[in-house]
This record gives C-alpha cells, sequence and structure tokens, in this order.
C-alpha cells in the first residue's frame, strides 16, 4: 500500500480480523503548535515530542470507545530552582486532572516517608508512578518492592485522590500517558479466549474499551468537538502555563481499491477526531482521527493507496473527485516530479504556504534542498520566464564584445554593419511586445512550443500554471531556444567571411608582391602603417568563433585578494614623490624666486601633503583589506563549487614554463602554501613532507608522480589529472577533487575528511587503510576502484556508476546508494553500519562475511545471484528485493526482514533466521535445509518445491502460505499450523 500525505501529517495502520471479517484500521495524527499560533508542525517534530512514550506505543489505532486526552508531560519548577515537590495540572475542555510531583523519598523505620530530595524537572512516567514488578497495573513502578539495599521508594508522581499512607498501602498509577496493553485493567478489557478461538480474530466478547489508551479519568463523556480549550500548569521550563485552543482541523483519509473484472476505485473511508496527545514542553498537540474499512484479507492487499489530508473544519469540504485527482496526479510519471513536494491540494486552503516552515522547510521533509517551497515555485517561475531573454542578452553582449573587437581592429563597416543588423535582429527579438509572435517562421515555432510547454494561470495570466506544465515538453524547449539564437548568430558568418576576403582583395590591390604600399595616398587611412596581413588573420579568426560557445574560454575565476590594488598604491606613492620633487625643484629655481608670497601661501605645505598622502594610503589599504576578507568568502564558495565550472584558460599572466620554474623555487623554500598553481603539469616528480594546502590546483596534471607526507588541505583540484601516481599519509581534509579523472593510481594512509568527489572518475584506483568521511559523492564514477582496510562514512552516492568497485575488510557507516548502477559490486568481510540501498541495480553483489548492524534495501532492488553468505548480525532488510538464484548459506540475522522479496531458488543452508519475516515473499524452489527458524514469519509466501529438510520450524507461521512438493522431512514443526503434516 502507497501512502499520500502532507510532510506535517503521520499515518498509522493495523489490520485484524473480527467475527471472520477482515478491517483494515488507521490512525491520522496532525500535529499542532500550542499557544495562540495553531500552525502545523512536522511530523518528526510528533515523534520527538513523544518519544518517551513511543516504547508504550503511542496509540492503538482503532477507534475509541470513550474520547481521550493524553500528556507526554515533564514536571517543571519555577525558574528551573530546586524544590521538593510540586504540582501538575491539566484541563482539556470539561476534563481535569492534577499530579503530585516530589524528589526521590522513601519509608522510614518509623513508618513515614523521609523529607523528599531536591528536584527541578521530574518526567510523569510509569516508572516514576506507583508499582512493583509483581504489580499488574504497573510493572515498571517504584513503591512496592524494596531495592538491592532494603530501601523501599516511593514514587515520584502519585494522584491527590489517592495518597500512599503506609509502606503496605496500594494506590493506582499516577500518569498522564498510555497504559501498556498487557497490563491491567487493559488486558481484562480484551475478552476470554478459547483453546479452538482463531488466534488472528478479536476475542467475540471483547470490551472495545480494550483500544482506549488513556486512564479512565482522562477520557471524555462526550464527543469530542474540535473547539476544545487546553491549559497545562508546570509542564514547560519557561512557561507555568500553557493554553489555547485546539486548531479546528478534520481529517480526511482515502483509499484506492484494487478488485477483480472492475476498475480501480476511489472511496473516503470516515474518520472521527477521539484522541488528542500533547506535549507542552515540546510546545506541542496532535489531534488523532480514527477510521476503518473492511479488505478483502488479512493483508488488505485490495487496498493499493491510502491518502491522508485534512482541511478547514468550517469549510464545505473537497469532494471525492478532487482527491480522486491528487492520487492518480501523483501515479502519473509525467506529474510526479511536480507533485514530489507540493501540498497545496492536500492542506487546508486557510494555511499560508510561506508562512509554514512545517510545509516549507524540504530539507526537513525528505533530504532535500531548499526552505519555502511556494518560494521554491516562484523562483522556477522566475528562471522559466526569464531563460529566453537571458539566453538573447547573453548572445546580444557577446555580439556587442565581438563588434567592439571588430572597431578596435579597424574592420571598416563592410564588415562590422551585417553584424551589427543581426544584433538588432536579436534586440528586436528580445524587446518584442509582450504577446508577439513575430514573422519568421522559426521563432513562430519557437513561441508555441514555449506557450505549450509553460501554459499561463487561468487565475494570473502574469503566471505560469505550474499545474499545467508539460514537463516533457519543458525538457526540450531550453535546448530549442539555444539552436534558434545560435542558428540566427551562425547565418552571419558566411556573409562576414565574404567581407573579409573582399577587404583582402581590396588591401592586395595597394601592395606589391613584397608587401609595400603601392600608393600611399590610394591606401585607406585606417591601413596607415599596419601588419594588414595579420590583423586580417585575426579578425578572420575572430569571425570563426563566433556564435560558437565552446570555442569561448575564459580564464580560470579567481577572488581578489587586495593585491589589485597594490599598482594603485604604487602610483599613488609615485605621484607624491614626483609631486614633491617637483615643489623642491620649483622653489629652488630661478622661476621659484619670482613666486611672490601669496602665491606660496595658495601652496599646499609639505605636512598637509603628507597628511593626503598618508590619507590616500590609508583609504588603499582599508580597501585592500576588505578585497582580501571579501576574496576569502568567495574562495571558500569557490572551493564548494570549482567542479561545476567550465573548463577554463589559465588565470596567469606568465608563460607556464615561468610558473613551473617558480613552483620549484617555492618548493625549496616551502613557500607553496595559499599559492595559484593551477594548469601546471608533472612528469616523474616526487614530493616529501610539503604543503600545499590551500593552493590553486585545477586543470593540473600529474603523471607518474609520489607524494609521501603531502597536506594538500582545502586545495581545489578541479578538473585535474593523475595517472599512475602513489600518495602516502597524504591529507585532502576539505579538498576539492571533484571533476578530476584518477587513474591507475595508490592511496594509502590518506584521510579524506569532508572532501569533494562529485562528478569525478576514478578508475583502477586503489585506497588502502584510508579514511573518507563526510565527502561529497554526486555523479561519482568507480571504475575498478578498491578500498581495502578503510574506514568509510557519511556518504551519499546518488544515480553514482560503480563498476567492479569492491570494498574488503572495510569499516562501513552510515552511507545512502540511491539509483546507483553497480555490476560486479563487492562489500565482504566488512564491518557494516547503517547502510541503505534504494532503487539500486546491483546483480551479482558479493557482500559475503561482513558484520551487520543495520543494511537496509528498500525500493526496487535488483540483487539476483549476489552473494550474501557468512554475513551475522542484525537490522537486515532487503524487503521487496528481487534475489533470484543468491546465497544465504550460513548466515546468522536474528529478525531479518524479507518481506515481498523474489527469493526463488535461493539458498539458506544451515543458516540462523530467527524470526525472521519472509511474509508475502516468493521463494519457490528455495533451500533451507539444516536452518533455524525460530518463529519465523511465512505467512502468504509461495514455497512450491522449497526444501526444509532437517530444519527448526517450530512456531514459525504458515499461515497463507502456497505448498506444493515442498520438503520437510526432519523438520521441527511444533506449534505451527502445519504441525499433524507429514511428508
Amino acid at each position: 500500500m502507497k501512502v499520500i500525505k502532507s510532510s506535517v501529517l503521520s499515518i498509522q495502520t493495523r489490520r485484524f480480523t473480527y467475527l471472520n471479517r477482515f478491517v483494515q484500521s488507521m490512525a491520522v495524527y496532525v500535529p499542532f503548535q500550542l499557544g495562540e499560533r495553531s500552525i502545523p508542525r512536522l511530523e518528526q517534530d510528533l515523534f520527538d515530542a513523544l518519544e518517551p512514550t513511543l516504547e508504550l506505543g503511542i496509540d492503538s489505532c482503532v477507534k475509541k470507545q470513550h474520547p481521550e486526552f493524553l500528556v507526554n508531560g515533564v514536571f517543571y519548577s519555577h525558574h528551573g530552582q530546586g524544590v521538593t515537590g510540586g504540582e501538575v495540572g491539566v484541563t482539556i475542555g470539561s476534563v481535569s486532572k492534577e499530579l503530585y510531583v516530589f524528589g526521590d523519598r522513601y519509608w522510614q523505620m518509623n513508618g513515614l516517608p523521609s523529607n523528599p530530595g531536591e528536584i527541578s524537572e521530574m518526567p510523569l512516567l510509569l516508572a516514576n508512578a506507583f508499582g512493583g514488578s509483581q504489580y499488574t497495573h504497573n510493572p515498571l513502578g517504584k513503591g512496592i518492592e524494596k531495592d538491592g539495599d532494603g530501601i523501599q521508594w516511593l514514587p515520584n508522581v502519585e494522584d491527590p485522590k489517592s495518597l500512599l499512607t503506609s509502606p503496605g498501602a496500594i494506590s493506582r498509577p499516577a500518569t498522564l500517558g498510555p497504559l501498556r496493553v498487557l497490563d491491567s485493567p487493559r488486558m481484562e478489557m480484551l475478552g476470554p479466549v478459547g483453546e479452538d478461538d482463531d488466534p488472528f480474530n478479536l476475542p467475540t466478547q471483547i470490551d472495545w474499551r480494550y483500544f482506549n489508551d488513556a486512564p479512565s479519568d482522562q477520557w471524555f463523556k462526550k464527543p469530542l468537538t474540535g473547539r476544545e480549550r487546553y491549559r497545562f500548569s508546570n509542564l514547560h521550563p519557561e512557561l507555568s502555563v500553557i493554553e489555547g485552543v485546539i486548531p479546528q482541523w478534520r481529517a480526511r483519509a482515502f483509499i484506492k481499491r484494487k478488485l477483480e473484472n472492475t476498475d480501480d476505485t476511489v472511496e473516503e473511508v470516515p474518520l472521527v477526531l477521539d484522541t488528542l496527545w500533547f506535549a507542552p514542553h515540546k510546545e506541542l498537540g496532535a489531534l488523532v482521527f480514527h477510521g476503518s474499512t473492511e479488505v478483502c484479507d488479512r493483508y488488505g492487499s485490495d487496498v493499493t493507496h491510502l491518502l491522508a489530508a485534512f482541511e478547514d473544519s468550517d469549510d464545505t469540504g473537497r469532494d471525492l473527485c478532487w482527491y480522486q485527482a491528487a492520487i492518480e496526479n501523483r501515479e502519473d510519471e509525467n506529474q510526479a516530479l511536480k507533485y514530489m513536494l507540493y501540498q497545496r491540494d492536500i492542506v487546508p486552503a486557510s494555511i499560508d504556504l510561506d508562512d509554514q516552515d512545517a510545509l516549507n522547510d524540504v530539507d526537513d521533509i525528505q533530504g532535500f534542498t531548499g526552505n519555502n517551497l511556494d518560494e521554491r515555485f516562484e523562483q522556477m517561475d522566475e528562471e522559466i520566464n526569464g531563460h529566453v531573454s537571458e539566453q538573447l542578452q547573453k548572445s546580444i553582449d557577446q555580439l556587442s564584445t565581438q563588434i567592439k573587437q571588430l572597431s578596435e581592429n579597424n574592420a571598416g563597416s563592410a564588415v562590422i554593419k551585417p553584424l551589427m543588423e543581426k544584433k538588432r535582429e536579436l534586440e528586436d527579438f528580445r524587446d518584442r511586445p509582450e504577446g508577439s509572435d513575430g514573422q519568421d517562421p522559426e521563432l513562430v515555432a519557437l513561441l508555441t512550443l514555449i506557450d505549450e510547454a509553460l501554459p499561463k494561470s487561468k487565475k494570473d495570466p502574469e503566471q505560469i500554471d505550474l499545474l499545467a506544465v508539460d514537463l516533457n515538453k519543458l525538457d526540450v524547449f531550453g535546448n530549442k531556444i539555444d539552436e534558434y539564437i545560435s542558428g540566427k548568430i551562425k547565418e552571419a558568418v558566411p556573409e562576414l567571411k565574404d567581407s573579409v576576403l573582399g577587404a583582402k582583395d581590396n588591401v592586395n590591390t595597394h601592395i606589391d608582391g613584397k608587401g609595400n604600399l603601392l600608393s600611399q595616398d590610394a591606401a585607406p587611412p585606417h591601413l596607415e602603417g599596419m601588419d594588414v596581413d595579420a590583423q586580417l588573420e585575426e579578425l578572420t579568426a575572430r569571425i570563426e568563433l563566433i556564435g560558437d560557445d565552446d570555442k569561448e574560454i575564459d580564464p580560470l575565476v579567481r577572488p581578489p585578494d587586495g593585491h589589485e590594488l597594490d599598482q594603485t598604491e604604487k602610483s599613488i606613492k609615485d605621484n607624491f614623490e614626483t609631486a614633491i620633487s617637483e615643489l623642491k625643484s620649483l622653489l629652488g629655481s630661478e622661476h621659484g624666486n619670482t613666486v611672490n608670497n601669496s602665491e606660496l601661501t595658495e601652496l599646499p605645505s609639505y605636512h598637509e601633503l603628507q597628511q593626503q598622502y598618508a590619507a590616500l594610503i590609508e583609504d588603499i589599504r582599508a580597501e585592500k583589506k576588505e578585497l582580501a576578507e571579501t576574496g576569502l568568502e568567495m574562495k571558500g564558495l569557490y572551493l564548494m563549487g570549482a567542479h561545476l565550472m567550465d573548463e577554463g584558460l589559465s588565470p596567469h599572466n606568465m608563460p607556464l614554463d615561468d610558473l613551473k620554474r617558480k613552483f620549484r623555487k617555492a618548493c625549496q623554500d616551502n613557500e607553496l602554501h595559499g599559492q595559484d598553481w593551477a594548469c601546471l603539469e608533472f612528469d616523474n616528480d616526487r614530493w616529501d613532507d610539503i604543503d600545499l594546502g590551500d593552493c590553486y590546483l585545477e586543470q593540473t596534471r600529474f603523471d607518474h608522480c609520489l607524494f609521501n607526507d603531502v597536506v594538500f588541505d582545502k586545495s581545489i583540484f578541479a578538473r585535474a589529472t593523475f595517472t599512475s601516481c602513489k600518495f602516502e599519509r597524504c591529507s585532502f581534509v576539505d579538498t576539492n577533487l571533484g571533476a578530476v579523472v584518477s587513474e591507475c593510481n595508490e592511496f594509502i594512509d590518506c584521510d579524506f575528511p569532508s572532501a569533494i568527489l562529485s562528478n569525478s572518475s576514478f578508475s583502477k584506483t586503489r585506497f588502502s587503510k584510508c579514511r573518507i568521511e563526510d565527502c561529497q559523492t554526486m555523479d561519482l564514477v568507480l571504475n575498478s576502484t578498491v578500498f581495502h582496510e578503510c574506514t568509510v562514512s557519511d556518504l551519499n552516492f546518488l544515480e553514482s556508476e560503480l563498476t567492479d568497485c569492491r570494498f574488503v575488510h572495510c569499516h562501513l557507516a552510515d552511507m545512502n546508494f540511491l539509483e546507483v548502477q553497480a555490476s560486479r559490486f563487492v562489500m565482504a568481510d566488512c564491518d557494516i553500519e547503517a547502510l541503505s540501498f534504494i532503487d539500486c541495480k546491483m546483480p551479482a553483489s558479493d557482500f559475503s562475511e561482513s558484520r551487520v548492524k543495520g543494511l537496509n534495501f528498500s525500493g526496487d532492488n535488483t540483487l539476483d545471484k549476489s552473494n550474501f553468505s557468512d554475513i551475522k548480525g542484525s537490522g537486515f532488510c532487503v524487503g521487496n528485493a528481487s534475489l533470484m538464484d543468491s546465497n544465504f548459506n550460513n548466515v546468522q540475522l536474528e529478525n531479518a526482514y524479507f518481506g515481498g522479496a523474489s527469493l526463488g531458488n535461493i539458498q539458506m543452508k544451515s543458516s540462523g533466521l530467527t524470526r525472521a519475516n519472509f511474509m508475502d515473499a516468493r521463494m519457490d524452489g528455495a533451500d533451507f535445509r539444516g536452518s533455524n527458524l525460530f518463529e519465523a514469519n511465512l505467512g502468504n509466501t509461495s514455497l512450491v518445491s522449497a526444501d526444509f529438510r532437517n530444519t527448526n520450524c517450530f512456531s514459525v507461521n504458515f499461515l497463507d502460505a502456497t505448498l506444493g512438493d515442498t520438503r520437510f522431512a526432519g523438520a521441527d514443526l511444533s506449534n505451527t499450523l502445519i504441525e499433524d503434516w507429514r511428508p
């Protein structure tokens, strides 16, 4: 069943059988902010706030016989001062409740409680309430039994209506949270269970109050109206009182049901608000709605989709067709991308998406970038609207630059005029009136394509209707714009070439065979004294570049560092010295004797000149400092994104040979750090114990080089090439190794914390005993790359290509592989902790002999013919994966999950799979011989031709399993539904 919901909603489902009818029940949580503004809160906020109660189960997920409220509460003293006790108060609607809170106390020999210890806070949990290990109402509590030192502690939380008065007194546990389902009085409400009763059916005499989670003094006598007021006292670390009104929202649920011989249908499941959850110390509440529907079997296999939404209670409500469209839009492969984060159609219209972090913080919702969903849509709108004009302006600017360069080279109007006409055409196109289609047929077709791909909103014609955008056409029209513009520019090239040839012919008529002017008077004025052939050749080369963006390469970007003003400072100093010198010369010259006193007084004094000079120098140096600080910030940004930029020309103002000599000298003087060494090439060089950190090293090339104890921290290697190099004990902290090409290299005992490896290609590369942590790996390509005895953690491989990639004897933690294509992938004899593979294609992979603490394959993973033999550990999940013909022999995996997986012909011999879950798996031809499947779940599996000979199947669930030619000789089938079956 696929669940569709807003980021603020949480959904819990359960299925049960009652009177031989199958029921799908659900609970929809709507978390909200406590206080004056009841804005929605994120689902994650809900579970963070209720974390202490999660172990008990925050809801039974069945409609409540009596509406109720629950509180995950912590007592807080005033301003955090130490107190010996206090009280908390809760009022929800017409129901109020108080609890007394004490510091630690114990019963004294005289039968009286000791003085309480000081506290500033106290969790209101069952562990702090009255109880004891043999007390069926609360085995978690305290107050009945003595500890190992013979001390009988009193509970920290008591009900003021039933305070303890003696060591032998009995009281009910005082709590605001849920009661455990196996404790009294709930357990007695379940009703008697006969020996012949179906264990999957609820007892026929069940008291439905069993599903009320709260103590009975927190039940409401009447249905909730959705307008209840709440008030909490001493349940917040800073606010002594929190009060307000629950938000007037209603949740709605819709299912899509698949029926035989009929079309899929969408129907509403009526929901009722019957539970209120609160966590005052987190300033969070939650409305909990319950509903249920009958399904075709115990697995609810006829329900394929569940959509949950919420609306304002006072609104009429959206109809069934609205929510049917919401489901269909998210299932349409051409529309799903737009609806991935879109929530407007399933949240109340009154909620301001611009004001709701809960609905806009995409990082918190699903790990995507962005802070404001509506802002992202507006940004997309602006980008789309500006795409055409941006491309046009870029071409116009390029033409303007080229026209200027041609003019500076005195090319003449015959050459420049056609280019200017094309520039005017593009300017007219850019400045065309709104709605103008132009006369050019190609332009008309282009504008039509744009209008089809980006239709305008009917409500606001100035805005693009994002929900009507055709993503298929959107992928195409950007390229069409570029093709149109470049085509129009290139149309001018033949005409320009003809103009140049004509100009050359014209020049040649005035030059003899030796290159001399035949007639000085006949030569055009702008050709006099010029190397005409050279100028025209340069002009021809420039024309070849027109409209060809691939040939327009700029120097590599360099942030300012303050040295740009060195020449200005020097000029000011030189001018000052010149002015002083000239002034002295003037006064000491013959002319100076004629200068009268009045003229002298008008001249600035030497002291004044010194002050002016000092002020100018101070301003220049302040500007240099500011530039340097700005440059550092810009360099930090460039460090993060240099690998995403195009290849550039050398940024140096000297030949690369001279720069290389400078590098050699700096290496000898240990002055390489923080310098610009981009575009250099090195062959068969060796460096030991040097600092190359914080350097520009883009587009460098290293062949057969050795690096020992070299520091590369925060250096930029974007688009560098390494071939047959060896690195030992090198440091790459925060280094940009993005878009590099590495072939036949070896890294030994190197550190890569927070390095950038995105867009890079590593081929035939070996990493040994390296530490690779928290690196960027977007679009990383690994081909025949080996990681041996490495520590690798906090990496995300998104759509990466991993061919013959091998992790051997490594420690691997907190890694995610999303839509990875891998062949001959190996992760053998590794320590694996919290690894996730989502929608990966990895046939014939090898995970053998690894130790696992969390290895999760979710989504659509292909792992056919893979080797998992001899792995052991916990947290192993391959739900819904394809593992045909794979090897799981000799594994030890308790509580492993194989639900819904394709396990045909799988080998699981001599394996420990206690309490493993194979529900809905297809395991025809599987071989479990000699394995331990104690209490495993094989419900609704296909086990045709499977082999369970000599297998421990004690208490295994075979309910609804398909058997045929299945062998059980020598198997222990005790306490199973097929216990009396004989082969």
